[in-house]
C-alpha cells in the first residue's frame, strides 16, 4: 500500500534542524524527507491522524481505511499503554465517525478534540 501511495510511511517532524547537521552520521540519507511543511524523519510504520485514518502519499487522510493497530503505527504513539487503550481507541474512532457523518465535522484536525474525549469519560 505504501508503494502504491494509498498510505505513506510514518514520519516525525524535526523541531530543530541543527540535529540533522550534528548527528548526520546517524541518519540514512533516504530517511530525511523534505516537504513544504518542514523536514521529517522517516520512521517505521504507517502514517495516521488522530482519528486513526491512514494518510496517503499526498498527505490526505483516507476516510475509508483506518488503522488502530499500534504495531503498524510504531513510533507515532510511544506513550501507548497497550491493551488498556483499546476502549479509548475504539471510542476515538467511533466518535470521529459520528462527528463526520452526523455533524459533518472533522474532529481529527485538532488534538484537543481527541483529548476532550478522555476528559469527558470517567472510565478512560
Amino acid at each position: 500500500m505504501v508503494e502504491e501511495g494509498i498510505v505513506q510511511s510514518a514520519t516525525a517532524k524535526f523541531d530543530n534542524l541543527d540535529i540533522i547537521e550534528k548527528e548526520s552520521a546517524k541518519f540514512e540519507p533516504d530517511t530525511i524527507i523534505k516537504k513544504r511543511s518542514g523536514t521529517y524523519l522517516k520512521i517505521s510504520g504507517i502514517d495516521i491522524d488522530s482519528s486513526y485514518r491512514t494518510i496517503n502519499k499526498k498527505g490526505t487522510p483516507n476516510n475509508i481505511i483506518y488503522d488502530i493497530s499500534f504495531t503498524h503505527t510504531n513510533g507515532l504513539r510511544p506513550y501507548s499503554y497497550g491493551l488498556q487503550a483499546c476502549n479509548a481507541t475504539s471510542l476515538i474512532l467511533v466518535e470521529s465517525w459520528i462527528a463526520r457523518i452526523v455533524e459533518n465535522k472533522d474532529v481529527s484536525k485538532e488534538i484537543e478534540n481527541i483529548t476532550a474525549l478522555y476528559e469527558d469519560i470517567e472510565e478512560l
